[in-house]
């Protein structure tokens, strides 16, 4: 899965590390060397669904298939911290380790919250229950009309397949209508914003290949749709392994699963993707050297810069991946509303002592893409150096 010489098929929304440096004003020796508190450049809130069912869904390839999932009662707290920090952390991400965020109850009080302050939000889900969210509540409208004109802000859709038959056998439900019914929900989404004169967020489609999903007749399926009903972007990816899990049983994934099937896909994407980064939608294919197992070769951990997560079971984590009582000895403190809490919460996750082989590699917890980015090519600069 080498990256020599291959071209980066990614737009600016998943170029992680030039995010970070935009954030950072391009100064680079200001982490772990700030002058002043420097807030991160987002919050990923992990609402605690339902407060009963982490998920509707049980996805073979769930990142969190292995964690711990306790859900809890803090999301009061959260809001009058967002008005404490009051807009100075840019971007508020709605998603879950192992929760599902529309189900909860105070997700548009939070994205109204987040849109007061002239802040962007992002909302990673599943799409299981947009349809009836639309009908009870005109859930797509009123999230469209809080994003205003603000294409920063997103709903992310992780369909995964291009027929409902494949789409429920990998989401382990028997309710195959449902996938019929979220593409619905997506033409809906297109028209609401179409409505208003092209204002609202961006919408977007990710596609998990699993062995039942793989076919260029799915592909292509897929693609047409997206075309057809005007999303943003649509990327097509091989799940990575599950979290909580030891490196070498990753890297057999990778030899089992990753490597062979990449250019098995690649090959079949190629008719399909876009030929240029201006096409809407735009259609990629995000190879698996992104997430590869032997690119964590790094021994200090700078995401704290990027990212702070408030998780689902009311702690603080210094990472969406690690957010659950699973790695509780990387627990931050609990949710508080209080600002200075929060600031004690950043700078203690802001050590460059911090050894994440030792505190995250050797206990079978690793970084997600954008952590990966941001420190091998922060590892790399500082080597340079």
């Amino acid at each position: 899965m080498s990256n020599t010489k291959r071209e980066d098929p990614r737009i600016d929304e998943y170029k992680y590390f030039k995010q970070l440096m935009e954030h950072l004003n391009h100064d680079v020796d200001v982490i772990f060397n700030e002058k002043e508190f420097i807030f991160p450049k987002q919050l990923e809130i992990h609402l605690p669904s339902d407060h009963l069912n982490p998920c509707p869904l049980r996805c073979s390839y769930c990142a969190g298939a292995l964690y711990e999932k306790p859900l809890g009662r803090w999301e009061m707290k959260a809001l009058h911290l967002l008005d404490a920090i009051g807009g100075r952390v840019p971007q508020h991400i709605y998603g879950g380790a192992y929760t599902e965020p529309i189900t909860n109850p105070y997700l548009t009080t939070f994205i109204a919250k987040t849109r007061e302050y002239g802040n962007s939000f992002g909302i990673h889900t599943s799409g299981f229950f947009l349809k009836e969210l639309q009908a009870t509540t005109k859930f797509l409208n009123e999230i469209n009309t809080l994003a205003d004109n603000d294409r920063k802000s997103y709903l992310q859709v992780s369909l995964d397949a291009g027929v409902s038959w494949s789409w429920a056998k990998v989401k382990r439900t028997n309710k195959k209508h449902v996938f019929w019914e979220i593409i619905d929900s997506l033409r809906e989404a297109v028209e609401i914003r179409e409505r208003r004169g092209g204002k609202g967020h961006s919408i977007r489609l990710g596609y998990l290949i699993e062995e039942e999903t793989a076919s260029p007749e799915q592909f292509a399926i897929i693609s047409n749709l997206a075309k057809e009903i005007g999303v943003d972007s649509l990327r097509f990816s091989i799940p990575f392994a599950h979290y909580n899990q030891s490196f070498s049983k990753v890297r057999e994934y990778k030899n089992k699963v990753e490597i062979p099937q990449e250019k098995i896909y690649e090959k079949w994407l190629e008719p399909l993707v876009s030929k240029s980064k201006e096409e809407k939608p735009y259609i990629f294919w995000n190879y698996p050297w992104f997430t590869d197992i032997d690119r964590f070769t790094f021994n200090q951990c700078i995401y704290s810069y990027f990212q702070i997560t408030l998780g689902a079971d009311g702690y603080y984590y210094p990472c969406s991946t690690v957010a659950t009582p699973t790695a509780s000895h990387l627990r931050l403190g609990l949710i508080s509303s209080e600002i200075d809490d929060f600031f004690e919460i950043v700078k203690k996750a802001r050590n460059p002592e911090f050894d994440p082989r030792s505190m995250c590699f050797d206990k079978g917890l690793r970084c997600n893409r954008m952590g990966l980015e941001c420190n091998t090519i922060y590892s790399s600069l500082k080597n340079e150096t």
